[in-house]
């Protein structure tokens, strides 16, 4: 049983290792064909989450996409705890 263990253990080790050496994705590798420039569409604050946190809502909602070409990210939080949405 020690020695399925032992093998399973080393086997698992070398996978990670061979997955660890894998190319790190870059934001460049993957290149926006187009960026939004429409109109903002309004704030649904209709769901508990989103009305709790409407202010740092409306102000993402200001800024311009900063993802995949036509999403805005935010982020608020803090002491190790921190929130990253997409709208």
């Amino acid at each position: 049983m020690n020695k399925f263990l032992l093998s399973l253990f080393l086997a698992l080790m070398a996978i990670s290792i061979t997955h660890a050496k894998s190319k790190v994705p870059q934001f460049s590798d993957y290149p926006v064909k187009s960026v939004y420039t429409g109109k903002t569409a309004k704030l649904d604050t209709s769901d508990p989450s989103a009305n709790m946190f409407r202010t740092r809502l409306r102000a993402a909602l200001e800024e311009k996409p900063d993802f995949a070409g036509e999403y805005v990210t935010t982020m608020w939080g803090g002491c190790k705890l921190s929130n990253v949405f997409l709208h």
